[in-house]
């Protein structure tokens, strides 16, 4: 069934520059008319995907609480969007997002590995619904890049007795590369991406091949804050030749034109 409203919303998320607070309250406001389970579901993926962005745009750094609270607030609305539709490919993929995007930010170790746990199912059933997103092969490998960069001895022992993790850890760096390089020339336009590489390289000792991505990187519009972190850690980069005291530069939206 086809549903007028949500063409309008397509139409209106396909802009350049999406206003996502009128896009979020239009389709809050939506929700008292929801009541036949094909317009749940088309209901509560643009709303998870409209909350993610929208989440992107606080100041995590300052802000780390309501960053969380809203990611969580993403998380929700993705759970429900796949609880009306298992099957659909936009529902898990935004709740594959939230909560990848959560564990970066969990410091309970169960709790963490709990979500990335939930993120690797959600991920798999991404890839068998759609295996040629492109998104798909830079979600998995920012987890591998999380793990391999910002993990605590206590998380190491942690994860050295888990056999589901055996497959991504311990994290081979070489292939780490390689596969955010394949990214990158999939999308090009990616903030992340380039930031997350360049920083890679450097973890690495390639300074040369940090600083000719990150300043490829910093030539990119930005279109949040979450973004503008990214530049600005990329800059400091450049400048300095230092990985960001806050942290290996993980804790991002995934890319920067998500259709």
């Amino acid at each position: 069934m086809s549903y007028p409203f949500y063409n309008d919303i397509d139409e209106r998320l396909s802009a350049s520059k999406p206003d996502y607070i009128s896009l979020h309250q239009d389709l809050l406001e939506r929700i008292a008319n929801v009541i036949l389970n094909d317009e749940a579901l088309e209901l509560w993926w643009r709303l998870a995907k409209v909350s993610y962005h929208l989440s992107l745009d606080v100041d995590y750094e300052n802000d780390e609480e309501l960053f969380i609270r809203n990611m969580s607030q993403t998380r929700k609305y993705a759970t429900k969007a796949v609880q009306s539709n298992p099957n659909d490919f936009e529902a898990n993929l935004w709740l594959c997002q939230s909560v990848g995007m959560m564990a970066l930010f969990e410091a309970n170790i169960q709790i963490k590995y709990d979500l990335i746990t939930q993120f690797m199912t959600s991920l798999n059933h991404c890839r068998r619904l759609n295996c040629q997103h492109s998104l798909i092969p830079f979600l998995e490998t920012r987890l591998e890049v999380a793990l391999l960069v910002n993990v605590t001895n206590e998380e190491e022992e942690f994860l050295k007795r888990k056999p589901e993790f055996s497959h991504i850890y311990p994290i081979n760096t070489d292939m780490v590369e390689m596969k955010l390089q394949n990214c990158l020339r999939l999308m090009p336009q990616s903030i992340d991406i380039h930031a997350i590489l360049s920083f890679v390289f450097l973890s690495t000792g390639k300074k040369e091949e940090a600083v000719k991505v990150a300043e490829k990187g910093v030539k990119l519009e930005c279109t949040n804050k979450s973004e503008s972190l990214m530049c600005s850690h990329m800059s400091d980069l450049i400048s300095h030749m230092t990985i960001p005291q806050t942290g290996f530069p993980i804790r991002s939206r995934c890319l920067h034109h998500i259709r």
